[in-house]
């Protein structure tokens, strides 16, 4: 995965560098969801992949927490039905 840097946000949102790096100091949040939303843009990661990923990560959780054994394919047939349903 490529690393994000402040010079791809800024050309992204077409803003400057020295804007993003502002933002660091005066608006952190504002700066974290926009290194979360150009990581996502760079590496091609769309909004159904990230839900993929929510869903996988929240029935793994079930399934440690439950001290059933992890299977992936089971993993990825309940990611799938669950996505089905929305």
């Amino acid at each position: 995965m490529a690393k994000i840097k402040y010079k791809d946000i800024a050309k992204l949102i077409n803003k400057s560098e020295s804007t993003i790096k502002g933002y660091k100091l005066n608006n952190p949040e504002l700066l974290d969801l926009l290194k979360l939303g150009s990581s996502c843009k760079i590496n091609n990661i769309t909004l159904n992949d990230l839900d993929i990923l929510i869903q996988f990560k929240k029935i793994q959780k079930e399934q440690i927490l439950s001290n059933t054994q992890v299977d992936s394919s089971s993993l990825l047939s309940r990611v799938n039905e669950i996505l089905s349903l929305k």
